[in-house]
């Protein structure tokens, strides 16, 4: 390698070492960018989540106080059902090949179901 460089021109040496730089800058700015993606995405987290456990604490408040299993029911029945919409929206899409799954309907928007193309 080194007689390599040694005989090339200044052209090829200058065009090389520009690459090199090129290459490492890109490298960083991508490893920045999923640096910061990643801890966006658990502050969200952390947020959403603080969210949802002061929403549930205030709602379940006055049925700890008066001891009503009804109301504290309906409650929780709210978080396991902001749960499995969680968990469908980040789950990937069955491709109806798997036995005993059924495909999931895609959805338009505000839960709409979206026109098939053909």
């Amino acid at each position: 390698m080194t007689r390599w460089l040694a005989s090339s021109t200044i052209k090829r040496k200058l065009t090389l070492i520009i690459m090199l730089t090129c290459c490492v800058a890109l490298v960083l700015a991508c490893a920045a960018i999923l640096f910061f993606e990643i801890a966006g995405t658990r502050q969200i987290l952390k947020h959403n989540t603080q969210v949802m456990a002061d929403v549930i604490g205030a709602n379940s408040s006055a049925a700890l106080s008066f001891k009503d299993k009804t109301a504290a029911k309906e409650t929780l029945a709210a978080l396991r059902a902001a749960f499995i919409l969680r968990r469908e929206r980040f789950s990937p899409p069955t491709t109806g090949k798997e036995p005993n799954k059924r495909p999931r309907r895609r959805r338009g928007m505000k839960g709409l179901p979206s026109r098939t193309r053909r």
